[in-house]
Order: C-alpha cells, then structure tokens, then sequence
C-alpha cells in the first residue's frame, strides 16, 4: 500500500473509530464526500476499507467497514459481504456494527486510536505503535 493511501487508511480508520465511540453508521458520501461519483475512487475506498477491516480481524476480531452504509439501504456494500467470506465471518452486519459500538465505548479500548496502520504482508502486525492524534 502506497504511503499516500496508509494516510487515508489511518484517517478514514479514527474516523471509523469515532463513529463506533459514538454508536453510529456512516454513509459512504459521508466518509469520503465525492467518491460515488466516481466508480474508481469508490474502488481504491472499497480496498482501503478492506484493508482496515482485515487488520482490525486480526488484532481484535472486528469489522469497522460494517459501519459503512449505503444511504439508501443502511446496508454496508458488497465488498463488505465479499470480505466476510474470505474471512469466513458471519454476514450479519448488524450484530458485526454492535460489536464495533461496544469495543469502541469502552474507554480502556480507546488506548487503540493512537495506533496506526502500516505496511507488511502480516495483517497481526499491521499496526504501529505511533500516535496518530
């Protein structure tokens, strides 16, 4: 991953954590304004949005990207479902998002945010222990 898109994957990531702090979905128009006009930008935030939900599975068994919906529906998109089979992770979205909500409230789990992402071929060690706020 590119240095300039580990920037949008840490942004988009605290951005995500907050929502869950705050037991909220979010739209991707709200996420990334603009992007859905534009089927390769909504390409390059399906990838990076894979890849923050891979690195979250293997530190601590949770989805962010289950709390990114489409406006219309509130139903994350296909990525999403395509990411829980190669995972072999339950579809249920809900029950994913309610996870998300109860991790991220819990204010002995917000030591997490400071982590960022960063680069190997091993998604357990994908997350530095450089501040990021």
């Amino acid at each position: 991953m590119k240095e300039s898109d580990l920037k949008l994957a840490n942004e988009i990531r605290l951005k995500l954590i907050e929502c869950a702090a705050q037991s909220q979905i979010i739209c991707y128009s709200d996420l990334v304004p603009n992007v859905l006009c534009d089927n390769r930008h909504m390409n390059h935030l399906s990838k990076i949005l894979t890849y923050i939900s891979e690195v979250e599975w293997g530190v601590r068994k949770l989805l962010l990207s289950s709390l990114v919906v489409q406006k219309d529906t509130k139903i994350p998109g296909i990525g999403y479902f395509e990411l829980c089979a190669k995972l072999n992770v339950s579809t249920d979205y809900k029950e994913m998002q309610e996870k998300c909500f109860e991790f991220w409230k819990d204010e002995e789990n917000m030591q997490w945010i400071r982590y960022e992402l960063k680069t190997t071929t091993d998604a357990s060690s994908r997350i530095d222990r450089k501040s990021v706020v």
